[in-house]
């Protein structure tokens, strides 16, 4: 009989279940400010919707409207009859890309990445507000507890994440499903790009490497050798085989005037990458941000723009700190450069 997942805690689990009130206590003081910003949002749009519903219902403000608007409408059918057929696949992007956002702002509360502190409570008070045609103390209170009953369940979420990301690594689950390898017509001298051309069988080495990139998780791992040993060839059979378990970010430093970038570009890489699955708010911004606050640093780079004051890079990059921690997967650079290939995660 499988025992339940409370009973096979290992001891960082344990330790962070216990610490629960110290987490909630610091998640309410980080967190009480954006959910009361989006309650005041949610009353201010859901009144404002509630007026022109109001508005609306009078008709002499409908007749005035639609014999303002009457000509305009007139001109678009004379003139262009075709205009239609231009908005509906313009519609239909835009509902895709709203259906998207959702899903993966959903998936990014649920994994506890985002505490929805401000969403919710600004939906919650506007469903509440919408129809309020008057002051009302309960629905005031209705609204104000369900956004409170949300931030905490937000709480419970990223408490659970992080409960999670301590879980004992089982090395027998990422094994790597290398295929039979087979010849191919492709460039001998270019590397090869999925098991299938991997005619060296390097699978036990890409193993290796993937075992102690998701399980030991060290910050850097350098792959060295000399041209045409086959360094990029281990990077891509590495980026298959743990593509499924981790975000993946493949990056060439020796792309033409990549140098004086190279901060700038890699964070917005990982910054893409993530956005692939997960929704993040401002988390390219944030990761600019920090690019130029390195590229300070760097004397290659002291041409990047948009330097951080010396008192706001401290919190700016605990803050960043805090939200790539959240992520549910590991998350893997896979840096290319002049002479070597490295892996970093």
């Amino acid at each position: 009989m499988t025992k339940p997942a409370w009973l096979t805690f290992n001891s960082n689990q344990v330790r962070i279940a216990r610490r629960w009130p110290t987490r909630l206590k610091e998640f309410l003081g980080a967190e009480w400010r954006s959910t009361a910003l989006g309650y005041s949002c949610g009353v201010l749009v859901g009144s404002g919707a509630n007026f022109v519903r109001v508005w609306a219902q009078n008709s002499v403000n409908v007749s005035k409207a639609t014999s303002l608007l009457k000509p305009y409408a007139q001109l678009l059918t004379t003139h262009a009859p075709n205009l239609p057929l231009f908005l509906i696949p313009l519609a239909l992007m835009l509902l895709v890309a709203v259906a998207d956002t959702a899903w993966r702002a959903t998936k990014s509360w649920i994994q506890g990445l985002t505490s929805g502190a401000y969403l919710w409570p600004f939906l919650i008070a506007l469903t509440c507000f919408w129809n309020a045609a008057a002051f009302s103390v309960p629905r005031a209170a209705t609204a104000f507890g369900a956004s409170c009953v949300a931030l905490l369940v937000g709480f419970a979420f990223r408490l659970w994440a992080a409960v999670v990301r301590e879980r004992t690594v089982d090395t027998e689950a990422i094994k790597l499903s290398a295929t039979e390898s087979s010849y191919s017509t492709r460039d001998a001298d270019a590397p090869i790009a999925s098991w299938e051309e991997d005619l060296l069988s390097r699978s036990a080495f890409v193993q290796m490497m993937a075992d102690t990139i998701l399980v030991a998780k060290p910050a850097v791992i350098m792959l060295r050798g000399l041209f045409g040993d086959g360094k990029s060839s281990v990077l891509n059979l590495l980026r298959v085989g743990i593509g499924k378990r981790a975000i993946v970010v493949p990056f060439n430093s020796w792309l033409p005037n990549s140098q004086q970038t190279l901060v700038n570009d890699l964070f917005g890489d990982i910054a893409a990458e993530i956005n692939r699955s997960y929704f993040i708010p401002g988390l390219r911004r944030r990761l600019r941000k920090l690019a130029s606050v390195l590229a300070g640093t760097v004397p290659q780079l002291k041409n990047l723009p948009e330097i951080l004051p010396p008192y706001t890079q401290r919190d700016e990059i605990k803050d960043l700190e805090g939200v790539l921690a959240r992520v549910p997967k590991r998350i893997v650079v896979l840096l290319d450069e002049t002479g070597c290939r490295r892996t970093s995660s």
